[in-house]
């Protein structure tokens, strides 16, 4: 009897023995999984040029990647109304890292009280964003699939029922040329194809044409609805006028006090100091 106890305390003794083994091999198995998800985990550097995600969030990790650094990164985003939008962030000016929502939706759509309240404004594009507080000041370039007749705008926010302005835009419009209204003017003297352009110029629809608008500025703030206004300025205004005028056979004198011939344009940068908080 002693015999077989003693064989089965040796028995569950070895079989403790096994356990135990198996037990902490599994366990140093499981560490390294843990380690390989840990590497595996690691934020890739950003890219120059990235794509912004659906739900618009670049994280604190992935600026971290670039914070400090002499160099740009660009974020670039596209509507399905093939409205395309490009941030750009000075990363050596990045010095707290943190989540910045980037996504931007646009609308043209129920904006005459607004161009009203800028004075008859020419052009207006709403932008809503879903972000809060910025990690730098940086630049938006807004690429339209139309050319504004504007050369002039401002990014404005409304505050206290009133429109305030955060920064100039830099307008760069380009119309597609119209193949059907194209003649030879070989035979003509530059002055008078000088001429020719300004008359159409002159004449020339102030709303939005086929071809491509560039809008460039900096944001100051990423929370709710902002708005770019543009408008046309009065030199452009004057020389439209001065077309008119040629066409018409009209001199300056004859025409000194009236404004019959000078086309509806919203003179926009003196009417800009009216309705704008500087």
């Amino acid at each position: 009897m002693k015999r077989k106890r003693g064989l089965v305390h040796v028995i569950l003794a070895l079989l403790m023995s096994m356990l135990l083994i198996v037990s902490t091999g599994c366990g140093k198995s499981g560490s390294g999984d843990s380690s390989s998800d840990k590497k595996t985990d690691k934020t890739e550097t950003l890219a120059d040029v990235n794509t912004i995600p659906e739900d618009g969030v670049i994280t604190k990790e992935q600026f971290k990647t670039v914070a400090g650094e002499n160099k740009k990164v660009q974020f670039k985003g596209k509507t399905d109304d093939g409205i395309t939008y490009i941030w750009t962030y000075d990363c050596s000016k990045i010095q707290n890292p943190a989540d910045q929502n980037l996504k931007i939706d646009f609308s043209e759509k129920g904006l005459d009280d607004l161009k009203k309240q800028a004075n008859n404004a020419n052009d207006a594009l709403k932008m809503t964003m879903y972000g809060k507080g910025l990690i730098c000041v940086p630049d938006l370039e807004v690429q339209l699939p139309e050319a504004w007749q504007s050369n002039s705008a401002y990014l404005v926010k409304e505050q206290a029922g009133k429109l305030a302005r955060m920064s100039d835009v830099t307008v760069t419009a380009q119309a597609e040329e119209d193949s059907s209204k194209k003649e030879d003017t070989t035979a003509q003297a530059d002055s008078s194809d000088k001429a020719a352009e300004a008359t159409t110029a002159a004449k020339k629809d102030t709303k939005p044409q086929k071809g491509t608008t560039s809008l460039k500025m900096s944001v100051t703030s990423l929370d709710g609805d902002c708005y770019i206004i543009g408008g046309i300025t009065e030199q452009q205004n004057k020389g439209a006028s001065a077309a008119n005028k040629a066409e018409n056979g009209t001199t300056n004198s004859e025409s000194e006090g009236s404004d019959e011939s000078v086309p509806i344009r919203v003179r926009f940068q003196s009417a800009a100091r009216r309705f704008l908080i500087t």
